[in-house]
């Protein structure tokens, strides 16, 4: 079987073809580049990647414009009680919401520094295809996420939570022209969209057939990973600190607010009736979103994905619904493995690859897994912030 050529089989999703009207069933739109760290720095931050990023910067926007008014109106009354307070309350915010974009473009550029280097691939109506030298993805059109593009980069995301994106240069194809047209149809088919806390298409068990033939000696896993399998990781740990992280900024953001609300309107109950309201629509989805991610944390049985593989000696293939990977052992730079869960740790981001011991047929199974995990991947710990792939 040809590693770069994907089965010719049906979709499982029960979804049609996003691209059947613009390629035909054998083609395919080609791309070769070598994608620098520079590219991921602009393309995040000129490209509108996600709405969290997008909706930060308008509301800073109309903090500014709203402030201003009343700005104007205190010195005009040389209340400048009223000016310092006004404009102080506004420098916090105005640094809250600067600090929120950065920290999302920083993760971000954490999650996908992996993608550096040279890489080719293709794009064609049922799959993106995106190969370097450590690892080769398949990846299926009909599970794209949100697709934003501007003259130079073009993003397209498969996952859910919206913390890896594949960028690739529209100089990249070897038809420039034709992958604008592609991108334009997927962006209007998918824009972006706001994250969520998990990845709802990787709670389904995988039914496609694996793109790569197992070895002989390979190691089968199959199955879910549960939130109880992260206790007591590097992982688990860091993911409930970047709640509680998200959390105090957003209790501080909105006592601000408020501080700003009763500084303005003072005791006058229809002013602060009517500026309630705007917070309420304000904040609403943040905090649902961190209600959300609070479920999800302290659910033990929660599902975090399904996946299926194997493990041999020249690495690791995985596979969840949305597409498929292989992996060369030279991928990854450390790993951590406890009674539950084995780790590894992608080179030069905070990205793992994981592997639970329930989905593995036996315990045998999993001790030679471990057993091979040690040998070819160094043993040295990471203590960065770390995310789940």
């Amino acid at each position: 079987m040809n590693p770069y050529e994907p089965p010719q089989s049906e979709l499982t999703l029960g979804h049609a073809p996003i691209l059947a009207d613009l390629l035909e069933p054998n083609q395919r739109i080609e791309f070769s580049l070598e994608l620098r760290r520079e590219d991921l720095v602009r393309a995040f931050a000129e490209v509108k990647t996600r709405v969290d990023i997008t909706t930060k910067r308008e509301l800073g926007r109309l903090l500014l414009f709203l402030s201003a008014p009343f700005l104007l109106l205190g010195l005009l009354m040389s209340s400048w009680r009223l000016v310092g307070l006004l404009s102080l309350v506004t420098l916090v915010l105005c640094v809250i919401i600067v600090l929120g974009r950065w920290s999302i473009r920083r993760n971000l550029l954490a999650l996908n520094l992996h993608r550096i280097g040279e890489i080719r691939g293709y794009i064609d109506k049922e799959y993106v295809c995106i190969s370097h030298a450590r690892q080769t993805r398949f990846v299926r059109i009909d599970c794209l996420v949100s697709s934003s593009q501007n003259d130079r980069y073009w993003v397209l995301c498969f996952d859910e939570t919206q913390s890896q994106f594949d960028v690739i240069p529209f100089s990249a194809f070897a038809n420039p022209l034709e992958a604008k047209v592609i991108a334009d149809r997927l962006t209007q088919t998918k824009p972006i969209c706001a994250p969520k806390v998990l990845d709802e298409q990787r709670v389904l068990l995988p039914s496609d057939p694996p793109m790569f033939p197992a070895s002989e000696s390979a190691i089968i896993y199959s199955g879910a990973l549960l939130i109880a399998d992260l206790e007591g990781t590097q992982l688990g740990t860091s993911l409930k600190k970047n709640f509680l992280r998200t959390l105090v900024a957003m209790s501080i953001f909105t006592l601000l607010i408020i501080g700003s609300i009763l500084l303005v309107a003072g005791m006058n109950w229809f002013s602060m009736s009517f500026s309630m309201v705007c917070l309420f629509f304000l904040i609403y989805k943040p905090f649902r979103m961190i209600f959300e991610s609070r479920q999800v944390l302290h659910d033990d049985q929660k599902v975090v994905m399904q996946s299926k593989g194997w493990f041999d000696s020249t690495g690791q293939f995985a596979m969840s619904t949305t597409g498929q990977t292989k992996a060369k052992w030279s991928l990854f730079e450390s790993f951590e493995i406890n009674e539950n869960v084995l780790m590894m740790k992608v080179q030069g981001a905070n990205l793992w690859h994981l592997a639970a011991r329930r989905q593995f047929l036996s315990d045998a199974d999993w001790d030679a897994a471990c057993k091979l995990v040690r040998e070819k991947i160094p043993s040295r710990d990471s203590e960065e912030l770390l995310v789940a792939h």
